[in-house]
């Protein structure tokens, strides 16, 4: 008994194997720890990965162009998601979206709305050892895809030039133009965007045809000859405005009660009908050239584009204050009258909307050819029949001989107000400013030169009839006013309009050592193109040199950059 009792008091001093003992602790210990490790690891993937699948499903799902039940679009997003994993079982998802009504699948609702969660359990491999045999995953997004309203003016270049080929491929720039439009119309235009996308198409030549702006304009008659009837009927009406309208503080104004004196329908030269048979005589487009405003179908303003005429002189000051002005909060009582005139008062009520409106996205595609010109006009007494600006020179010994020349000049207008029968007669040489035009490129506007009328020739001046509105220069300064009063800031942080460039089959502006003018003072005859460009366009990605075998190109890259900038996540 003293043995046994010896024995285990020996036993437990005995140190041997402790160590052994401790270890097991401690590894067990270990395991335990990192098999949770693994465990919580593998839960934070899992939710990880759930709560990627939730998000892209909710952005799938929230698309204007998903015609899906969105519940069903996330559910299945999630089990696409998750194939791999069949020991958690399917993730249980609750929707909520909004609006909750079947106005949710309209085409042309504004903003959807979703919020939704996703709960599983996970089953544990190492944590069920300590008796917690699964945990739970909870994960939760929301997602809203917002319509902003799109107001974009599209200005086109339908000067004479535009006739010509492109040298590098050697097809006609006008058509490649309305191509290009084309689709561009088209891509901006879907039945998801159209009820919140107003375009207006601007054409331009030496000056531009307000179009569907001009019944509400007070436009006067002062500036044309007496056989024209006062309603203007079949003739073009291009108002003249004063280098003030170009003013910083104007360059978004047109009045719509002041009166505008009209240009007199006159031509510099004599192309017609051009290559394309589109060349229409004068330097202000007809009707077919006029503006198109606030239009949300492709089909009416494809059509427009495909009729467009061409005509003298590139007036891009004009065209640039028309679309701006379109653009602008300033017009938006005569956008009324013309938005109500074409039965969308549902879809662009108030338009256009403020500058800084967060809801809405201004933006300007303008596209030339070539330099921007002067404005020129002629005087009133010459088609009047009056020679009170007439000069005494050389051929003219006297009033009767200058008002015979007038009198020959009223007698060959046609009704149409054209003064191409005397323009074109044989052998009439004009010179301008220095410069002699044949008689295949009349222009009534005035200078030096010979006359041959009733078989008789006379050599002379007529002097007086040519009214120059401003040079190049000056019509470069108000570009540039233009211009800068668009890429100011509108108060929220962004421009008040957002200018896209393009220059098409302008040689010279790809050479990578090229830098064009920083303000229009500094632009010279070769470098007048590269400031309109390179200054109007907002961002240095906003401004593109294109061809023919380019030029659709440019326009896809505009319009996905529009229709990303539209949706909002």
């Amino acid at each position: 008994m003293l043995r046994l009792r010896k024995r285990s008091k020996d036993f437990a001093k005995e140190e041997e194997g402790s160590l052994l003992v401790f270890s097991v602790v401690v590894f067990m210990t270990f395991f335990a720890a990192a098999g949770m490790g693994v465990d919580f690891i593998r839960h934070e993937l899992y939710r990880a990965e759930l709560q990627n699948s939730l998000d892209r499903g909710l952005l799938a799902a929230t698309a204007f162009s998903q015609n899906e039940d969105p519940a069903k679009v996330v559910e299945d997003f999630i089990v696409q998601s998750h194939k791999w994993d069949s020991t958690n079982g399917k993730p249980k998802v609750t929707v909520k979206r909004t609006p909750a009504d079947k106005s949710w699948f309209d085409e042309a609702v504004a903003e959807r709305t979703i919020e939704a969660t996703a709960q599983v359990q996970f089953n544990t491999q190492f944590l069920k050892l300590l008796g917690i045999s699964s945990m739970g995953v909870n994960v939760a997004s929301n997602a809203t895809q917002s319509r902003k309203s799109v107001e974009v003016a599209i200005v086109l270049d339908i000067s004479l030039s535009m006739d010509g080929n492109d040298k590098a491929s050697g097809k006609e720039k006008y058509y490649g133009m309305q191509t290009a439009a084309n689709n561009f119309i088209n891509d901006i235009l879907t039945p998801e965007t159209m009820d919140a996308t107003a375009i207006t198409l601007v054409p331009f030549a030496g000056t531009v045809n307000p179009g569907d702006f001009q019944q509400h304009m007070n436009l006067t008659a002062t500036s044309l000859p007496s056989w024209v009837d006062n309603d203007l009927v079949g003739f073009p009406v291009c108002p003249e405005f004063q280098t003030s309208d170009f003013d910083t503080d104007a360059a978004d104004k047109i009045s719509m009660t002041d009166a505008y004196t009209i240009q007199p329908w006159f031509k510099m030269y004599n192309s017609f009908p051009g290559s394309t048979g589109m060349v229409r005589w004068g330097n202000c487009p007809e009707a077919a050239g006029g503006i198109v405003a606030y239009s949300n179908s492709a089909d009416d303003l494809t059509g427009a584009i495909n009729s467009l005429p061409m005509y003298g002189g590139t007036g891009i000051d004009m065209a640039m204050k028309w679309a701006l002005y379109a653009l602008s909060p300033n017009a938006r009582t005569t956008a009324a009258k013309i938005i109500k005139d074409k039965g969308l008062e549902d879809n662009f009520k108030g338009w256009p909307l403020n500058y800084d409106d967060p809801g809405a996205e201004k933006y300007i595609v303008f596209l030339t050819d070539g330099e921007i010109t002067n404005l020129s006009s002629i005087k009133s007494s010459l088609l009047e029949g009056t020679v009170a600006d007439l000069e005494d020179r050389d051929g003219f010994e006297n009033n009767e001989e200058k008002q015979e020349v007038i009198d020959h000049i009223t007698s060959h207008i046609g009704e149409d107000g054209r003064l191409a029968d005397y323009w074109a007669s044989p052998n009439a040489d004009f010179h301008l400013n220095g410069t002699n035009y044949s008689r295949d490129r009349m222009n009534i506007v005035g200078g030096s030169g010979n006359i041959n009328f009733d078989g008789e020739h006379k050599n002379g001046y007529i002097r007086g009839a040519q009214r120059n509105r401003w040079n190049q220069s000056a019509a470069l300064q108000h570009v540039e006013n233009v211009c800068g009063y668009m890429k100011a800031d509108s108060g929220n942080g962004t421009p008040r309009v957002r200018v896209f460039t393009i220059g098409f089959n302008i040689p010279g502006l790809d050479d990578p050592d090229f830098v064009a003018p920083a303000s229009a003072s500094d632009a010279t005859n070769d470098t007048r193109a590269a400031f309109v460009l390179d200054y109007c366009a907002t961002y240095q990605g906003d401004r593109y040199l294109a061809t023919s075998a380019t030029l659709e190109r440019a326009f896809d890259d505009i319009a996905a950059k529009i229709n990303t900038l539209r949706l909002t996540n």
